[in-house]
């Protein structure tokens, strides 16, 4: 990690004492139909999942030539696939002959060319078409080097960023800025392998999802036996990048270097801190100890009250058995525990007061900074018809 320790763990003390964490100038309240309006949904869909850069994917989903996944944003169904020269392609799943999809597997490995099911059109692992049944009905397309429609793409720091909308791959250090990327790169989530990836829907909206994970403020509420115990009440300490932020937690283990200022820089993830990664406008990437990274992404569905969160389990294959079984442990408790039957419920029953009419209004505190610094970056790039230039 990059980031100055000494200074993080000097920050969160002194919110322990003051019993405040980073703070925002004051509250926000927005309207409910920033969630439920179907037009402004639209909107979303064009200019923050197509014309922005999205991540589609991890290097550990693909670690060898072959290895695919598929996913859809905003409508659009999309291949991610290593090729045999080991670049990451993503890729339009429809056969150029009638638009089929060619694809219908989550994930898939050592795949050297995809199959239309509907008329057994071929294609290898780079997208290029290499051969169609009855080739003499078609004129010489194969020959032409036809390839699937291909989707600007960069992968980097163990992320895969793509623009379904855009013509050059995304530059992913104007995107974060290089300091967050470089920070982001040294984790080294590229080296690891993904463990468990989890699909789940909900009824909602999906920035309500995007607004559950941003703050702590209801931790003690919401999580009083479960998260709360673990965590040093009151502290978060922000730092932004572009739309991006970054939060980073005291868990109840700093106490013991509290009065040892030497040991400050060498505070660890897990029994001391716990960093949280907020990437605009969908990606939480959550760092519960080292060598761990619990991933989620909010995705909208067909409608203003369809989403779904991915949750992505990735761990580095050097950890020890032992310490890997208790990490491994604490991720699927934080998932199965408490997101899924605490979370959850919560995200949908909000929605439902949204949808009736009940609540007409959010309101953020001045304690939930990030979520403040969300909703301005979503309006601002809300109102862009393009993908503006950062930095």
């Amino acid at each position: 990690m990059t980031v100055d320790l000494t200074c993080v763990v000097s920050r969160l003390f002194e919110q322990v004492d003051t019993k405040l964490p980073d703070l925002a100038a004051g509250p926000m309240q927005r309207d409910v139909a920033t969630y439920t309006d179907p037009q402004r949904f639209a909107r979303e869909l064009d200019r923050l999942f197509r014309q922005y850069p999205i991540c589609v994917g991890y290097t550990a989903e693909l670690p060898e030539p072959g290895d695919y996944k598929t996913i859809e944003v905003a409508g659009v169904s999309m291949i991610v696939v290593r090729g045999k020269d080991r670049q990451v392609r993503v890729l339009k799943n429809a056969c150029l002959h009638r638009g089929a999809p060619l694809v219908e597997a989550d994930h898939g490995r050592g795949l050297k060319r995809f199959r239309c099911p509907f008329h057994g059109w071929n294609y290898n692992n780079e997208g290029r078409l290499v051969a169609i049944p009855s080739r003499s009905c078609f004129p010489p397309l194969v020959a032409d080097q036809r390839t699937l429609g291909q989707i600007p793409a960069r992968e980097q720091a163990g992320l895969i960023f793509a623009t379904i909308d855009g013509t050059e791959a995304p530059d992913v250090e104007d995107l974060l800025s290089r300091e967050l990327a470089n920070e982001i790169g040294g984790y080294q989530w590229d080296s690891m392998e993904m463990v468990s990836q989890e699909t789940l829907p909900l009824r909602a909206n999906w920035k309500q999802a995007v607004d559950s994970f941003g703050e702590n403020y209801h931790v003690p509420f919401l999580h009083p036996t479960t998260i709360y115990p673990h965590t040093l009440p009151h502290t978060q300490v922000l730092d932004y990048f572009h739309q991006h932020v970054r939060m980073m937690f005291g868990m109840e283990g700093m106490r013991e270097i509290r009065n040892q200022p030497d040991r400050w820089a060498d505070a660890e993830v897990g029994p001391h801190l716990f960093p949280v990664y907020y990437l605009f406008p969908n990606l939480v990437l959550t760092i519960p100890t080292a060598g761990v990274l619990a991933a989620f992404q909010n995705f909208p569905g067909h409608n203003p009250g369809e989403c779904t969160i991915v949750h992505t389990k990735l761990v580095d294959p050097a950890l020890p058995p032992e310490q890997r079984a208790v990490v491994e442990a604490f991720v699927d408790f934080n998932w199965n525990d408490v997101v899924k039957p605490q979370d959850v419920p919560v995200i949908e029953a909000v929605w439902r007061s949204m949808e009736s009419g009940a609540c007409t209004a959010v309101i953020f505190g001045a304690n939930e900074a990030p979520l403040q610094h969300f909703h301005r970056e979503y309006d601002r790039l809300l109102d862009e018809r393009v993908y503006p230039a950062l930095g």
